[in-house]
């Protein structure tokens, strides 16, 4: 993500007045190059007139028309948005508004990475307000909620559980699974965060729960302050359970709105767009 053409519109995307920590369509950038264009090709048309030439010229470019007598000759000259451009001007866009807003750019980062180890309840909740499934009963829809989201968390818990124990860090152990993990966690925390975006890490999640239920007895004494592991280890454990459970109740509360529309009547038929 970092060794392309879209860092800076990514940077953008995660540090601008608009950020709220998750992917946004940044139309600024877009906006920006065109209304360049307009005022080289057509300084005596207005922004609107030239995007209105514009797209009727690109939309009669792909239907193999070209209304020549309804299109001024200068949209001919008219170029598609360069990744490079966009890439520098976001970057040089993003800079500035850390500069600007540091204390801002620090709690954004924090949302990012609450939002990228959240729940991802979006799927769900977009699948039945657009009526995928049709009506569904109350009861069934908490069902599956509880089928969608939880296995998830008990992933993570188990996963922290595993490396709490006393002989559950280690040099490969780190290369194989911790490294991946820090990787993809400090990306997103800079760019911009989504549930969606942890699923690359589940099974690694999943071959350190493996382990820990394999060892389960050891374990829970671990928990339990019965092994020889050092106290400090089952502190650490309980303190990520308690930050794992702020981080998804968090993110419940900012979906609240979601979850009001989801389980009010008639819901499958009001059409949602996350």
């Amino acid at each position: 993500m970092f060794i392309d053409s879209r860092l800076g519109i990514n940077l953008h995307i995660g540090f601008s007045a608009k950020a709220t920590g998750q992917f946004y369509n940044p139309t600024a950038l877009l906006d920006t190059f065109e209304r360049q264009q307009s005022a080289r090709l057509m300084p005596e048309t207005s922004h609107e007139q030239f995007m209105h030439y514009l797209w009727a010229d690109r939309m009669a470019y792909q239907q193999r028309e070209r209304p020549a007598n309804q299109i001024p000759p200068a949209i001919r000259a008219a170029q598609p948005v360069p990744d490079i451009w966009l890439n520098e001007l976001g970057k040089r866009w993003a800079l500035q508004f850390i500069q600007e807003n540091p204390g801002q750019a620090v709690a954004l980062s924090g949302k990012k990475f609450a939002s990228f180890w959240g729940l991802e309840q979006r799927l769900y909740l977009y699948a039945y307000r657009n009526n995928f499934f049709g009506e569904i009963h109350l009861i069934w829809r908490l069902l599956g909620i509880f089928l969608v989201l939880l296995p998830f968390p008990i992933l993570v818990l188990m996963a922290i559980a595993d490396n709490c124990r006393e002989q559950g860090f280690s040099h490969t152990r780190w290369l194989l699974l911790l490294m991946p993990i820090t990787y993809f966690t400090a990306i997103h925390s800079v760019i911009f965060g989504g549930a969606r975006f942890h699923f690359v890490l589940i099974p690694l999640l999943a071959l350190m729960a493996a382990n820990a239920w394999s060892l389960r007895a050891e374990t829970l004494a671990m928990l339990r302050g019965q092994s020889k592991a050092p106290q400090w280890r089952r502190v650490c454990c309980l303190s990520l359970w308690f930050g794992c459970l702020l981080i998804w109740a968090w993110g419940q509360w900012q979906a609240r709105g979601d979850w009001q529309a989801f389980f009010s009547p008639g819901a499958h038929l009001v059409p949602a767009n996350f």
